[in-house]
């Protein structure tokens, strides 16, 4: 199967085919809640309530080499039942640890792309758990710019407004650094998921 390339980082893609035995679909919600403490003078905060639903299907299949396998998918809303055929499309990167990405349905001519956030994750330095480190580091780098030069450039009369010009820069970068990142991360999952559309398609021949 074809690699996926992504300056320099190379995915790798391998495959496995089999009959679905059994299948399990359920779900779970967790609720959590905030606020409602007093905050002085007799007022208190509003409470705010949020949940999270997973769902989670589990399939047990036995591979064209007679091994049964057992697989969780979480909110991938795929549809399989027992008897029907399936291939899953695994990801790796440099022989790490394989993930599944992508499963097809032969039976029914269906695929469902079941995970690109593994492959982004794994070739692109910034994720949903280092993004604010990385926007706080470019922000300080560059209020520091700023800072050494209005110091160095800007004439003594100005110099009381130089710290609050130079935060004004670091937000302002910051907000051009996400803009900027957003945007490559979105053209890079929409490569993803062409690259494994293409892959689908060829295993659902």
């Amino acid at each position: 199967m074809d690699d996926f390339i992504y300056k320099g980082k190379v995915v790798e893609f391998t495959s496995e085919s089999g009959e679905v035995l059994d299948t399990n679909k359920y779900s779970k919600t967790e609720v959590s809640g905030s606020g409602g403490g007093s905050v002085g003078h007799g007022l208190n905060t509003d409470v705010k309530i949020t949940s999270k639903t997973t769902t989670t299907d589990e399939i047990w299949y036995k591979t064209d080499d007679e091994v049964e396998q057992h697989l969780k998918l979480y909110n991938s809303d795929v549809a399989v039942r027992p008897g029907q055929k399936i291939s899953l499309i695994f990801a790796s990167i440099k022989g790490n640890n394989k993930e599944d990405v992508v499963l097809v349905n032969h039976s029914a001519k269906k695929f469902w792309i079941t995970d690109i956030n593994f492959i982004q994750a794994n070739i692109f330095r910034i994720n949903a758990n280092n993004f604010l480190f990385y926007l706080i580091l470019n922000m300080a780098i560059a209020v520091g710019i700023a800072l050494y030069v209005m110091k160095s450039h800007i004439v003594d009369v100005y110099r009381s407004d130089i710290n609050s010009y130079a935060v004004v820069s670091g937000i302002s970068y910051g907000a051009l650094w996400v803009t900027i990142t957003i945007t490559k991360v979105n053209r890079l999952r929409t490569k993803i998921k062409s690259h494994l559309n293409k892959l689908a398609t060829q295993v659902l021949g």
